[in-house]
């Protein structure tokens, strides 16, 4: 009997351990990223995919839709209040499998597509895992500037997809045309998630680089005052990555998401900055700051309160407005600030939009004080009036999946002569 207890307490104890040791190597994995982790969180993405859309999709590619979003691809709420020109609408063509970027006229008409097959600009693919446009510009030639936050290249595509030129390298987030014609983005060394990256200024004609400004060589190891308000010394141990880490969040410092020039004609509605001084949006700051072009000083500079924001903006009224994402709070805002006197506002806090999304996000402000809003996670696109109430609206349909849209990126409304021509392409993909 004694030895069949004993065999009993040895069985009971080594089960037990055993438990307690997978329950600690299951803790320290969570943590830490180690197998069987990675198969964790693919089972978790997998059961939400199909909880969400009856299938497995790809991360992001498809969203739940916007509680009272519109059931048409584009819903006119107050037609009297819709500006002329066109709307280019970046997203995920969830009918050819890929992304596309359409334009539509203020009605919703669709006038053309632009086909975005990454696969014909890199035959290897994307070395961060991740084709999705991000940052773009439509030309008056018809053609489109875009980056890949995830993958190697900036291209410029014609009106059939076509690449006219590609620079090779990690070029993410934003593109922002200066006044004299030239374009500012983000590039990151290696990855567009680690420690290292600059403002870059390109000629948009060929893609080569014409001014370069390094975030830690140029801005936080000049100034003391710059390592405090980026949270870093000079001395930290900066690394350089090939790649995005498999645990990117301890080395995405900055996550830099937005560089946007001061144009001459705003310059007098900021008297604390000039023409040509840089504005920088980053994102694991909650930073949004100014810096002088020249001698690459931080001018101004606040954290929050917007939190994980996108896109800040100069306006002519002499204040800043950001897509504060508001992450993890369930209600995104747009905010505008006075940065000679930090008062803070939200100007569409009284009208019938909500939404909501936790990463990424553009906007723009019109002439006339309509509000354009990019909402990824709702795979939509809403314009408001300057108080916030609905104007006109695109959701990116799913084609066989009622309540889901698919991925929007960016959307910009330009005026009616932006185009010279109408782009145009006899053979585009359908």
């Amino acid at each position: 009997m004694s030895d069949r207890i004993a065999r009993i307490v040895f069985i009971v104890s080594a089960a037990a351990i055993g438990l307690g040791a997978a329950f600690l190597w299951g803790w320290s994995a969570r943590d830490t990223g180690a197998w069987p982790d990675d198969l964790v969180q693919d089972g978790r993405t997998i059961a939400r995919s199909l909880r969400h859309f009856g299938r497995i999709v790809p991360t992001n590619l498809l969203h739940p839709a916007a509680p009272r979003a519109a059931t048409t691809r584009v819903a006119i709420h107050a037609p009297g209040d819709v500006p002329r020109g066109w709307c280019v609408v970046l997203g995920w063509d969830a009918a050819a499998d890929r992304y596309a970027a359409w334009l539509l006229d203020a009605a919703g008409d669709e006038h053309h597509r632009w086909a975005i097959d990454y696969r014909r600009l890199d035959e290897d693919g994307p070395n961060n895992g991740s084709d999705t446009p991000h940052g773009m510009l439509a030309l008056p030639d018809g053609s489109l500037i875009l980056n890949f936050d995830h993958a190697d290249l900036m291209a410029r595509l014609d009106p059939c997809g076509e690449p006219m030129w590609i620079q090779h390298g990690v070029f993410h987030h934003s593109l922002d045309l200066a006044d004299d014609g030239t374009v500012w983005t983000w590039q990151g060394f290696g990855t567009p998630y680690a420690h290292h990256h600059a403002m870059l200024r390109f000629d948009p004609a060929t893609g080569e680089p014409l001014e370069t400004i390094d975030l830690v060589a140029d801005v936080i190891r000049t100034d003391r005052t710059a390592e405090l308000v980026f949270g870093v010394r000079a001395d930290f141990p900066f690394r350089h990555f090939d790649r995005t880490p498999d645990e990117p969040n301890p080395h995405d410092l900055f996550h830099p998401n937005d560089v946007e020039v001061l144009d001459a004609g705003l310059a007098d509605a900021f008297p604390d900055f000039r023409a040509g001084d840089l504005m920088i949006s980053l994102r694991t700051l909650d930073l949004v700051a100014v810096l002088d072009r020249q001698t690459h000083r931080l001018l101004w500079w606040r954290h929050g309160p917007w939190v994980r924001q996108h896109d800040p903006d100069f306006l002519p009224d002499g204040t800043i407005s950001i897509y504060n994402n508001n992450t993890g709070r369930g209600r995104s805002e747009i905010v505008r600030i006075d940065p000679r006197t930090g008062d803070l506002a939200s100007d569409l806090h009284d009208g019938d939009v909500r939404f909501y999304s936790g990463a990424m996000g553009k906007h723009q402000i019109l002439a006339a004080g309509q509000v354009l809003i990019v909402v990824p996670e709702e795979g939509r696109v809403v314009m408001t009036t300057p108080r916030g109430d609905r104007i006109w609206e695109f959701n990116n349909l799913v084609p066989d999946l009622d309540g889901v849209r698919a991925h929007v990126c960016h959307a910009i409304w330009l005026p009616p002569d932006h185009f010279t021509d109408l782009p145009a392409c006899d053979d585009r993909p359908d």
